[in-house]
């Protein structure tokens, strides 16, 4: 009975053992697998500012382009310009 007993006990053991073992090596998988997803994600935002900066100097080249056929001229300040906007903005009622 004794050794009936003990063999169930080392079953039961060895069951834990495996348990805990299979959550070890899927905590490891996540952190890898976390790791992974973190560093690929740098790579690709990197990878995208290339084009958003060609966007957004493509916006600011038609911006000026603009700013420049509805009157502001080459010599205007960031205030004037501003001021610009806002009297185009009283003249046409935009909320």
């Amino acid at each position: 009975m004794n050794t009936i007993a003990l063999y169930i006990g080392y079953v039961i053991l060895g069951i834990l053992g495996f348990a805990l073992l299979v959550l070890a090596m899927l905590v490891l998988w996540l952190t890898v697998a976390a790791f992974y997803r973190i560093i690929k994600t740098k790579q690709t935002i990197r990878f995208m500012c290339k084009y958003e900066n060609k966007v957004a100097y493509d916006a600011m080249k038609t911006a000026l382009q603009y700013l420049l056929s509805k009157g502001a001229s080459r010599n205007d300040t960031l205030e004037t310009v501003e001021s610009l906007i806002e009297k185009f903005r009283k003249i046409n009622r935009i909320e």
